[in-house]
């Protein structure tokens, strides 16, 4: 076992747990550390050691030992790829390895210093995955020195819960499946189940995230209702106190028990992971780490419940913060100004533009990012005291430049304006110096007309050009009809503003009727007024010619079969009945038969046809007597 100097947890494990409460508020009053006066202070990335590198490592919970600064992490996955079994971790406050414990004994995903005896407590879920489910959903109590002292089951949940444990050495679990957060004892006697009943908005939806501070608080990050809110003790349980926050994605929870900060992880939308810092009233003071910082696990289809757990030492305020493949720590520092430089406009035309700039909010957010404008003459003779603004489209975040942009409208043609961009953050503001562009002329657009093509017998695909000459587009339609009169209007697509070049247009016909002629024409309107492109025209194809249907002979009765036909009688050409021959039909057939005289018949000798009196039954055996030829 490891030798400590006694530290704060020491001392309260040494008194009973009815003055754990007092003992707790005190260290918050004696760790609270004061901002230079004028300066805004949130969170930056420990100058010393940023970070701590755990390849293919896939790190959930944390947990830091309030008396001797010890981190704990638990490690869920050391193999994403493999799903090879997780770890606890511990480390010294200087982040130096300080111990590895139940390496590959299950999927880790919370961890809690035991207060009440020392060592810590672990968390795993079974992990249920179309390959196969995984571990088991249980908390292992461990001694000081990693040694497993035991171990109790818990319910299943569809997530990987941070945990907490009190004095007392009660364990606190969020639970997505009963809705609730679960109070086991350390022995893993389910004592109660808080619901937040009485919660503003309804009970818990999906509690998967919790801390508690020096004085027994609970704070609990809601992902259903998608809320964090503060939960005191009250009457044996807990009731609730404070909506920290509502609606920004929060997927995770921590408080710092020095100071009463609660640091929120965000996940809008289901990525971007970023954290907000609030002092102990509510106040938001820092938004910091969006931009890329923490990977994004969204791919994974877990959304919020795959946000990065958090702990904070609440004597240093070192805040610690989950990742892939690392973990990061931040420092209480001085939040950094923000940057800002105007670019040049984009898209100017008669009567608006799009004004563009970049800024620097250095990895914090920006609260507040506007451009200000107005003309020349005003200017010169105010500056930017009465100037319009027009909000940034996209703020700014991440650690480098990023473009931001506005479009500003009714303007005037053929004039001078100047602008420049403000932003803040939670560290300050900052102001760009001033830009100016000149608004275009103002011109009347064009509209030209194009033949039709892919032209069938009910379709075709009509075409055109649109040029508004900068002017701002209030309409663009095709007219088609079946006449001059047109009668049916397409819209088209609008230009864009401050366009000055011809825009291709072009929209399909169905429907149509066949063989019949359409008139279409390309129509635009600016600011400038109308303009009506030329008529055209186009032919449907007709349809084909049908043939007539011969008549067919009427159907015999079905009972009486149909007649069958005689046999086709062939007919040799003449040519080949030679003389002494005649035609004659025999088996449906015309033949060329020899013409004998009578009492003769026709009979072959080598291989000529000869007349042959015909026999006598007296005569069998006399000689045949051929007829004469």
């Amino acid at each position: 076992m490891r030798e400590k100097q006694p530290g704060t947890a020491d001392m309260i494990r040494a008194v009973s747990e009815k003055f754990a409460v007092v003992l707790f508020c005190v260290v918050a009053v004696v760790a609270t550390v004061a901002a230079p006066a004028g300066a805004s202070i949130g969170y930056e990335l420990d100058s010393t050691h940023p970070s701590v590198s755990l390849p293919g490592y896939f790190t959930r919970g944390f947990a830091v030992d309030q008396g001797d600064g010890d981190v704990y992490v638990a490690v869920t996955i050391t193999n994403l790829n493999t799903f090879a079994p997780g770890v606890v971790l511990r480390y010294s406050d200087d982040l130096s390895a300080d111990g590895k414990f139940a390496d590959g004994g299950g999927y880790y995903n919370g961890v809690a210093p035991s207060l009440a005896s020392g060592g810590f407590f672990a968390s795993q879920m079974e992990l249920r995955t179309i390959f196969g489910n995984f571990g088991t959903s249980k908390v292992e109590r461990f001694d000081e020195s990693g040694t497993l002292l035991g171990s109790f089951p818990i319910t299943f949940t569809d997530s990987l819960p941070s945990i907490v444990a009190d004095a007392a050495g009660h364990i606190y679990i969020p639970n997505v499946n009963t809705h609730s957060v679960q109070v086991y004892s350390s022995a893993g006697v389910l004592l109660q189940e808080l619901t937040c009943s009485g919660c503003p908005g309804g009970a818990f939806g999906k509690p998967a995230s919790i801390a508690m501070d020096a004085g027994g608080n609970l704070y609990v990050a809601d992902i259903g209702p998608d809320r964090v809110v503060k939960l005191v003790p009250s009457g044996g349980s807990f009731a609730f106190s404070m909506l920290v926050q509502s609606g920004r994605g929060a997927g995770a929870v921590a408080v710092d028990p020095g100071s009463g900060d609660i640091l929120v992880g965000d996940m809008p939308g289901g990525n971007d992971f970023h954290v907000v810092a609030y002092d102990s009233s509510g106040a938001q003071f820092d938004d910091f780490g969006a931009g890329g910082m923490f990977p994004d696990l969204s791919e994974r289809g877990y959304g919020t419940l795959s946000a990065y757990q958090m702990a904070v030492n609440g004597s240093t305020h070192e805040l610690y913060v989950g990742s892939k493949d690392n973990f990061y720590a931040f420092e209480k520092a001085t939040i950094p100004l923000p940057s800002a430089t105007v670019s040049a406009a984009t898209g100017v035309g008669q009567l608006g533009a799009t004004l563009n700039a970049t800024a620097n909010v250095h990895d914090h957010a920006a609260v507040e990012c506007e451009f200000e404008y107005t003309d020349e003459a005003d200017f010169l003779a105010n500056e930017f005291s009465n100037a319009l603004t027009s909000p940034c489209v996209q703020y700014p975040n991440g650690p480098s430049n990023t473009a931001v942009s506005a479009k500003v409208a009714g303007l005037s043609p053929s004039s001078k304006y100047r602008y420049r961009i403000a932003v803040a953050s939670n560290g300050g503001s900052a102001t760009s110096g001033d830009a100016a562009f000149e608004t275009l002329a103002e011109l009347p657009p064009v509209a030209k007309t194009e033949a039709a093509q892919s032209v069938t017998e009910s379709s075709a695909k009509i075409f055109g050009k649109v040029n508004p000459k900068g002017g701002t587009v209030s309409n663009c339609h095709f007219e088609v009809g079946t006449s001059l009169s047109y009668g049916t209007n397409l819209s088209c697509t609008t230009p864009s503003t401050g366009a000055s070049t011809e825009v291709s247009q072009s929209r399909p016909l169905t429907g149509l009727s066949r063989g019949t002629t359409y008139h279409y024409r390309l129509v635009i309107t600016t600011n400038a007024g109308t303009a009506k492109g030329d008529d055209a025209e186009f032919a449907t194809l007709a349809p084909p010619p049908v043939e007539p249907t011969p008549e067919q002979a009427p159907t015999p009765p079905a009972s009486a079969p149909p007649p069958s036909a005689p046999p086709p009688v062939v007919v040799p050409p003449a040519t080949q009945c030679g003389k002494g021959f005649r035609l004659k039909q025999v088996n449906g057939h015309a033949r060329c038969v020899k013409v004998c005289p009578k009492g003769f018949s026709p009979q072959r000798f080598g291989g000529k046809v000869r007349c042959v009196r015909k026999k006598h039954p007296s005569r069998r055996h006399r000689r045949y007597r051929l007829a004469p030829g």
